[in-house]
């Protein structure tokens, strides 16, 4: 099956944009939901549009034996280099003719040709193909990256020039180090395999060691080809087309950064919950692997979150945050580089008095912008009242008045001793959940808090979107929440409405929820975001709060799949809440004996079960 045809079959449509989604979400509806929300969102259409003009040669792609229109993009390759007639080499070149990037210059236009092809079946076909042309030499071997079969050593035994014009790298797997084992030819082109479904952004390249058919990622392979004296013009399908740099400006690409280049296909996303489950989104389907399914149908493999949970269900246990020491939360939790969130302008005023990511400082100045000295504030979640509080330095360094709402037994006691005589604070002790009887609406109305109090801070690990989707009695001016920091930033994701869950909710969420509820993401720490009411959003100075502006997860752990349904991670590398490093093994959904590739019978192209075949 085509690579187009593959993304045909399994690629449905995604949820719009931010900026679309500022515009059209029915925000009554977004505001009843209780049920978990789980979506990812498609990146805005600029990117796409970045693209096409920097990836203009794929206008010129068109088939004739190649798989995605290779044909066309190499045609226009060499007639601006003024190349008519020259050298190629394809391996694994299969027949010569079946998704062939060379059959067209080899039979049509004379080309001459080395054709490299380890398996026996495919390399019998190929010679027939072959049979009778000039300057065509086709070698049985397997390429290797040292020894006798070097690609510089099987090419010796040919009389192609050392300059030769085109090389095509195509062996599902280990592409990059072929070509960076290649020392002794300099070719005009190269065209090397990527994995196409793997983001341009990261960098990724794994030696195949029998276990695991892994290509390398876009950006790997360009830092290769930059290494070697080579820039990118083109991605095409599963390809990424090189040409030597002194003949890079015949090409008039603005910006060749993998990023402005290539968007991969069919994102697959994880993250996980504060108990260490794992969450997957976006694309389920192992794209190379199929099953016949029971009605007899053939469908790709679909993998279930309870295929890649790497502990089991009775270690998957919550522990608030502050019940126990954790050092590597600890460490992080003022890592945001500003460099990469050039519209989070208020990081420079981050202080911690006794918050955690810097809020203290943020919120300070917030306060002074707005014109609040002496104001009320609101913290579910409040702890002890000190550690990691948001609301201590307004209550005891500027006189604020507030109420604070703490459910565990230990912690309300010792806040409750903490403020004890102060009449401007009141503490209570409950476990705040959207229902009428200990919803927030009520026990704010009972505390007597102002219906647009400054500030509410909403700390309790799991449920909190859900609390500030119930309160609708009341407006503060500024809300801090905290999100969930493992969740990509193009990921919708809530937990259902249930205070036994603790799996909380992404940044894009709460973005999302605070545009239904009139407020502006003014700022974002490590782990909790800061909302604006959309009235009063300018006085603080805050222009650019696009997400990708704000933000980006300091924990995410970005996931992938290879040819042979082997899932890779790169990030973030452990559960944050348990600090426990997992082994990626643990998150396979299929057994190492399963992990095979799956065209090594002679039917290339055609889809054949997993298990089952006719």
């Amino acid at each position: 099956m085509s690579l187009s045809a593959t993304l045909k079959s399994i690629f449905g449509r995604r949820a719009t944009n931010e900026e679309a989604t500022r515009n059209s979400t029915p925000y009554k509806d977004l505001l009843a939901r209780c049920e978990r929300q789980l979506e990812l969102v498609d990146p805005d259409p600029s990117v796409d549009a970045r693209i096409a003009e920097n990836n203009h040669l794929l206008r010129h792609a068109r088939r004739v034996t190649s798989q995605e229109g290779e044909d066309g993009v190499i045609a226009e390759v060499f007639r601006r280099l003024g190349v008519d007639k020259g050298w190629c080499v394809e391996f694994g070149a299969w027949d010569g003719k079946f998704h062939s990037n060379t059959w067209t210059l080899v039979h049509e236009r004379g080309w001459g040709a080395v054709f490299i092809e380890p398996d026996e079946y495919a390399f019998d076909l190929l010679t027939k193909n072959c049979a009778g042309l000039r300057d065509v030499h086709c070698f049985k071997e397997l390429v290797e990256v040292d020894g006798p079969s070097t690609l510089d050593a099987i090419l010796s035994r040919s009389p192609i020039p050392r300059d030769f014009d085109l090389l095509i790298i195509d062996i599902d797997g280990n592409d990059w180090f072929i070509w960076r084992s290649l020392q002794q030819y300099r070719p005009r082109v190269v065209m090397i395999e990527i994995n196409p479904f793997l983001p341009a952004d990261i960098d990724f390249v794994r030696w195949n060691d029998g276990q695991v058919k892994s290509s390398a990622s876009l950006t790997a392979v360009t830092e290769l080809g930059r290494a070697k004296g080579y820039e990118l013009i083109c991605v095409v399908g599963g390809n990424a087309v090189f040409v030597r740099r002194e003949d890079f400006p015949l090409f008039d690409i603005t910006d060749n950064r993998p990023t402005s280049m290539f968007r991969s296909r069919l994102d697959m996303k994880i993250f996980q919950g504060y108990d260490g489950t794992l969450f997957l989104a976006g694309n389920r389907k192992l794209i190379w692997r199929h099953q016949l399914r029971r009605d007899g149908k053939l469908d790709h493999v679909e993998i279930a979150d309870a295929d890649i949970q790497v502990l089991p269900e009775g270690l998957r246990v919550f522990r608030p945050r502050l019940s126990y020491r954790n050092a590597f939360l600890e460490a992080h939790a003022n890592c945001l580089n500003r460099s990469r969130v050039p519209g989070n302008v208020l990081l420079e005023h981050q202080r911690n008095v006794t918050s955690e990511c810097g809020e203290d400082g943020i919120l300070q100045h917030v306060f002074q912008r707005l014109g609040i000295s002496a104001g009320y504030c609101v913290e579910v979640g409040a702890h002890d009242g000190r550690k990691s509080s948001n609301s201590w330095s307004l209550i005891n360094e500027h006189k604020w008045r507030g109420v604070l709402i703490e459910k565990d037994p230990a912690a309300f006691t010792a806040l409750a001793e903490l403020y004890a005589g102060n009449a401007a604070v009141r503490t209570v002790q409950a476990e705040v959940t959207t229902a009428p009887d200990c919803c927030l609406d009520r026990l704010l109305t009972e505390a007597g808090a102002p219906r647009d109090f400054a500030l509410l801070s909403i700390d309790i690990e799991g449920n909190d979107y859900h609390l500030w989707r119930s309160l609708t009695a009341f407006q503060p001016k500024v809300v801090v929440i905290d999100f969930n920091p493992t969740v990509s930033n193009d990921v919708v994701f809530a937990q259902q409405d249930d205070a036994d869950v603790n799996h909380g909710a992404s940044l894009l969420a709460l973005i999302r929820l605070g545009l239904a509820k009139g407020y502006e993401l003014a700022a974002a720490t490590a782990w909790n975001a800061i909302f604006i009411r959309r009235d009063l959003l300018a006085k603080v100075g805050v222009e650019r709060n696009a997400i990708s502006d704000m933000y980006y997860p300091v924990f995410e752990t970005r996931i992938f799949q290879s040819i042979d349904g082997y899932l890779s991670t790169v990030g973030c590398d452990r559960l944050i809440r348990h600090d426990y490093i997992f082994d990626p093994e643990r998150l396979q959904p299929l057994p190492p004996n399963v992990r095979v590739m799956p065209f090594t019978d002679g039917r290339l192209g055609q889809l054949k079960s997993t298990f089952f075949a006719p």
